[in-house]
């Protein structure tokens, strides 16, 4: 079986990634997107791995602070973001 980190993207839907368009201005070359629809959004983090717990802790403040009804849930060791609306 094939590690989280190593799992193909999943569909994005363009409506979905408006949903955290003020995160995504931030983290642009930080994260890539590997899937947004039917309110869940994963995420690849590209970046040091001292830093990936607060740029984890900072995409859900930003993600929270314009989009207060989200409910997430971070996978950390895994190199992946995992938000569910």
């Amino acid at each position: 079986m094939a590690a989280a980190a190593d799992a193909p993207p999943g569909p994005i839907d363009e409506a979905e990634l408006k949903n955290i368009k003020s995160m995504l201005d931030i983290f642009t070359n930080t994260v890539e997107v590997l899937e947004a629809s039917d309110g869940v959004f994963r995420f690849k983090y590209h970046g040091l791995i001292k830093n990936q717990i607060g740029m984890e802790a900072w995409a859900r403040d930003i993600i929270l602070e314009n989009h207060p009804s989200v409910r997430l849930r971070g996978c950390a060791e895994e190199s992946h973001i995992i938000i569910s609306t």
